[in-house]
């Protein structure tokens, strides 16, 4: 059966059937010839463990009711039987939860069991199928054109489906080099004393610098900003905060007439405000202004501390810069279409980018990373952090599409009004100003750039639309071979495919090591809580199939012991070094951006994330990124016990 079974995985796995477009999928013997070139013949899903049989028909019966895709009887059966592969995979040795039971259900340990573990599967499941199981039918995981198409099985997720003859998946070949064309900063004073720190040598003035120099020609240059928010514009009224100069560096390119634009989160009515509020952009008579959502909240009940001097009505992540921002770009206008600086909603997830796109001279540059635009994150750089600067029109095009879809507002006659509770529109109605966020987009952006000239592959994902987690990061956790290596330095972290992947490299002889943020790991269903559907401290349900490669999985954690010496361990970033004839390490995969590896930050929030490839040589940022977590963090963190930990979650 299994020879069978291993058969059936090794042939035609993406056959293309009379329903499916041959520009989306390519014949076997094209997966063949991709598959020789990068010297790996070998299907990766056939050399998982874990038994299929259980959920083929299942497998089939999501397939059969997704009437949007359409597959002929054997692709069919060789698609589900893939999938039902990896579903078997991920369930392999599930974890006994009997401790986890409460102790007022009164059914068996055995029971309770399984009904558990009949929820993880069924979630497992229904998930997948909202995503891109594209991954699962290519035979290569660094085939990128397979793993990049329209997905054969269309995502039940209304905002995950896209237009085929968009190829949007399609490579964009660009003559230049990504390395030359790219600057990067860690965040290199977080072990410095906030009393200390050197904020001419802080990140932020460079970022307050290219602002600065933009020219303000009205056609040719502008700035775009996609921010969480902005806060610690002054500390008192006389003395500035960390985040003045960019703040100002802001408003002065507004004032002096450079088209300035900006989208950003906020957290939904201070808890005592009196709602409705008007959700307006314009300030309305005063007789109604205690109510627009930007006017001054006042406390009614003044024992009560409020949380930032400068909040509104409207809270928002970060307070002062944000509220300032929205105001200075709707200054003066007569009407919302006007207003420059536009407001997230629902608040169905977080717009969490920290992004900005630079038009200068009609040429586009992306500042991108994990910092936010905040004190801790840029300003004192008291959190581990990246920001990165990318110097090409083409994957700049895609962040301002992504922009653009999210600022403009929407028609209602294509999105249906939602009733806003706690908002009223600006003229009493029921409908509010809003652009497309979270649930509400759709993809529309290019994916897959090649650098020609020095061989760098870019892929570029923003959430929840292009769902990053199936196309890009699992694959390459998933490739990953004996003697590689990966590093890990991650905010919030959970997922059981994601636990999964992690072990199945450490059960076969991959070194992974990682460092995870107190106390965002800790939670429920993170990856070193003490309860979830999987987590890393659980024993390695792949260890006894592979004991003799079997490498135990590192996990550190930031010291948070030491007052305002590295509070957070705010990156978001993967590396992934393949070892080489010669057993030298070579930093060819690396991934970073806004987008923490969860559920909500692939399926719900407004992310972007990016992902390098450079096999034929090092990635100068990965280069740099192996010695900023061997020499820089790895030493200052600490072991994480093996029972795990239960801090408080922080959300951010």
């Amino acid at each position: 059966l299994q020879l069978l079974v291993a058969l059936c995985f090794s042939v035609q796995c993406t056959h293309v059937s009379k329903n499916v477009s041959p520009e989306r999928e390519p014949t076997a013997t094209q997966s063949k010839k991709n598959a020789s070139k990068l010297n790996d013949s070998t299907d990766w899903i056939s050399e998982l463990p874990g038994d299929p049989k259980p959920f083929v028909n299942t497998i089939k019966e999501h397939i059969l009711r997704n009437k949007k895709t359409k597959l002929t009887t054997t692709d069919l059966n060789t698609v589900s039987l893939r999938i039902a592969k990896y579903i078997g995979f991920i369930m392999t040795n599930f974890p006994d939860h009997t401790k986890e039971k409460p102790k007022t259900i009164k059914i068996s340990d055995k029971d309770f069991n399984s009904e558990f573990r009949k929820k993880v599967v069924d979630k497992l499941i229904s998930r997948l199928f909202e995503s891109s199981t594209q991954f699962i039918l290519c035979p290569n995981l660094e085939d990128f054109a397979c793993l990049e198409k329209t997905p054969v099985i269309t995502p039940t997720a209304v905002y995950r489906q896209e237009n085929p003859s968009e190829r949007l998946g399609e490579a964009v070949e660009i003559s230049d080099s990504f390395e030359e064309n790219s600057e990067y900063y860690f965040n290199m004073q977080i072990f410095t004393p906030e009393n200390k720190y050197n904020s001419e040598t802080g990140i932020a003035q460079i970022l307050e610098s290219k602002i600065k120099n933009l020219n303000s020609n009205s056609d040719k240059d502008g700035l775009y900003m996609a921010l969480y928010g902005m806060d610690d514009i002054h500390k008192t009224n006389s003395d500035l905060g960390s985040m003045a100069g960019i703040y100002s560096a802001v408003v002065h390119r507004i004032d002096s007439g450079t088209p300035v634009f900006g989208v950003f989160d906020q957290t939904g009515p201070q808890k005592l405000a009196n709602t409705p509020l008007i959700f307006s952009y314009i300030k309305p008579p005063s007789s109604m202004a205690q109510n627009w959502i930007l006017s001054p909240f006042k406390n009614p009940d003044p024992k009560l501390k409020m949380a930032h001097p400068e909040s509104t009505n409207l809270d928002f992540q970060y307070n002062g810069g944000t509220q300032g921002l929205i105001k200075k770009l709707s200054e003066n206008i007569k009407s919302e279409d006007e207003a420059k600086g536009r407001i997230e909603w629902p608040d169905n997830g977080i717009m969490h980018n920290k992004f900005f796109v630079f038009k200068e001279n009609d040429k586009l540059s992306v500042w991108t990373g994990t910092a936010n635009i905040s004190r801790t994150c840029l300003g004192t750089e008291r959190n581990s952090n990246l920001s990165v600067f990318i110097k090409n029109d083409e994957v700049a095009k895609s962040y301002l599409k992504e922009f653009e879809e999210m600022y403009q507002f929407a028609d209602f006659k294509t999105l249906p009004p939602v009733l806003p509770k706690g908002f009223i529109g600006p003229n009493q109605s029921k409908l509010i100003p809003r652009g497309r966020f979270h649930l509400s987009k759709t993809p529309n952006t290019k994916r897959y750039f090649k650098f020609l000239d020095d061989e760098t592959d870019l892929r570029l994902y923003f959430s929840p639309t292009d769902d990053s987690e199936h196309r890009a990061l699992l694959p390459m956790l998933l490739s990953a071979q004996p003697g590689d290596e990966i590093l890990i330095s991650m905010f919030g972290a959970a997922g059981i495919e994601y636990t999964r992947a992690l072990q199945w490299a450490a059960a076969r002889g991959v070194k992974v090591q990682i460092i995870v943020d107190t106390p965002t790991a800790c939670g429920p269903g993170s990856w070193v809580g003490r309860t979830g559907d999987a987590t890393l401290i659980e024993k390695n349900p792949f260890q006894a199939l592979l004991e003799q490669s079997y490498i135990p999985i590192e996990i550190r954690k930031n010291d948070r012991d030491v007052g305002e010496v590295w509070k957070q361990n705010h990156q978001k970033i993967g590396l992934l070094l393949r070892k080489k004839s010669d057993s030298t390490l070579n930093p060819e995969y690396m991934t970073f951006g806004s987008q923490n590896w969860s559920e909500s930050g692939n399926d719900k929030n407004d992310e972007n994330l990016i992902i390098l490839k450079r096999s034929n040589g090092a990635l100068k940022l990965g280069s740099a990124f192996q010695d900023h977590f061997k020499n820089f963090l790895w030493p200052k963190s600490l072991n994480v016990p093996e029972t795990g930990c239960s801090d408080p979650v922080a959300e951010n």
